[in-house]
């Protein structure tokens, strides 16, 4: 039994000297590590349906301005930032550091993912239903006409919808603070405009466009909504020559009432807003009835619907 221990234990030193001798086992690298980003997908892409950032700089500069900006100074010691390709960032930092710019990247990106489906609806109605139902509902403080209005009685939109004749409707997926046309009916006209005979094309008719922000909380939207109205009044005639040929004729000028209209409303998710039309739209014949238009913003969130799909 004692000869066994002190085998034991004999082997119990040597191990032990062994250990002694072999080097400790090296810590953790915690030194800088270069990680590249790809963040092609927070750029914007005109008909991508999606909001983004113009260009790769102002991302960087979002990341940059978070919690350590010294870190990425001329005169620092600390990381190292490079664009690659314009659609990804070279980033040399320390693991505290990377673990900012990836939260800050999920930041932005959960900003980007949200939309908004823009509903119009185009209607005609008689004048007198228009100043009786229609016109106290776009009263401005000021006592004028507001070029938009928020409306909340859902009985009241039942009923102007039945008294009126939708001319036509359409929705527009546009991306967060982004500007985008949402609606246009107009139409397109001849007339000479050389005294040689040759034509010019001219539209009449209505064209809207609409900047959209999403709030923060994903609640409600800013609508910032330009009309474009062109009414044709009639066509001029006078007498023209031309110095090309030295021909003599009678040109054709369209006489048009134009005008630009722009409004911001502020607008729950799902609610409605009114707007009065200013021009004769092309689609309808009768020059006795008054338009106006219904807007519906609908928020949507791109991972929410995801997650929806994934549910089904």
């Amino acid at each position: 039994m004692h000869s066994l221990r002190s085998v034991l234990l004999a082997l119990v030193l040597c191990l032990s000297a062994l250990a002694l001798a072999l080097p400790a086992a090296a810590p953790p690298a915690r030194g800088p590590r270069t990680i590249v980003y790809d963040v092609s997908d927070m750029i914007y892409k005109p008909g991508s349906g999606k909001t983004g950032y113009d260009k790769i700089e102002d991302i960087l500069t979002a990341v940059l301005e978070g919690p350590s900006p010294q870190v990425w100074s001329v005169t620092g010691k600390g990381g190292e930032v490079r664009i690659l390709d314009e659609t990804r960032l070279e980033i040399r930092a320390d693991a505290r550091h990377h673990v900012e710019i990836a939260e800050a990247l999920v930041a932005l990106r959960r900003v980007l993912d949200v939309t908004v489906d823009l509903r119009a609806d185009l209607f005609e109605v008689d004048p007198a239903i228009y100043e009786k139902e229609i016109t106290p509902r776009l009263k401005s403080k000021s006592g004028g006409e507001a070029l938009v209005a928020l409306v909340t009685d859902e009985k009241f939109l039942a009923s102007i919808q039945k008294k009126a004749t939708r001319l036509g409707k359409n929705t527009t997926r546009i991306a967060s603070r982004r500007t985008a046309p949402f609606f246009s009916r107009r139409q397109a006209f001849t007339y000479v405009a050389k005294a040689d005979g040759g034509f010019g094309v001219g539209y009449a008719g209505v064209s809207l466009r609409a900047t959209v922000t999403v709030a923060p909380d994903r609640r409600s939207v800013s609508l910032k909504i330009t009309q474009d109205a062109a009414r044709l009044i009639g066509v001029k005639k006078r007498p023209s020559f031309d110095l090309a040929t030295g021909k003599e004729g009678v040109i054709e000028i369209p006489d048009l009432e134009e005008t630009t209209t722009t409004a911001t409303i502020e607008i729950e998710d799902g609610w409605v807003g009114i707007m009065p039309i200013r021009a004769p739209t092309g689609v309808s014949a009768a020059r006795d009835k008054m338009f106006f238009m219904l807007v519906q913003p609908t928020i949507y969130i791109e991972a929410e619907e995801r997650a929806r799909k994934e549910m089904r």
